[in-house]
């Protein structure tokens, strides 16, 4: 029983520099809802919870979303023509421009 003690007080020390240790039953691991768990000494607050690594896997997935349906509407298809627009003329050029350097001068 004395190497047990031994053994629990260093273990006690190294979990005291990263977090509070409690030992779990049998009886304490019976209420739980996870399968698997052996009784023992658990650091607190060890776990994974998977939350983060499912908001880093959603963010990913939206900002490649967001960027391959920029990508596809940047441009409209070659073929594309507008109902009612005749495009064989030139563009309209207007000649009423103001000039960036003037345009703090208008009222």
């Amino acid at each position: 029983k004395q190497w047990y003690q031994r053994r629990v007080r260093a273990w006690s020390t190294v979990c005291y520099m990263i977090g509070e240790v409690v030992y779990a039953n049998a009886s304490d691991l019976a209420k739980l809802s996870y399968t698997g768990l052996e009784e023992g000494f658990y650091v607190v607050g060890s776990g994974n919870t998977g939350a983060a690594m499912t908001l880093a896997t959603i963010g990913i997935g939206y900002t490649l979303a967001m960027m391959a349906s920029a990508i596809a509407i940047k441009k409209p298809h070659p073929t594309y023509k507008v109902a009612g627009v005749d495009t064989s003329s030139p563009a309209v050029q207007t000649t009423n421009n103001v000039h960036t350097d003037n345009m703090f001068k208008l009222p």
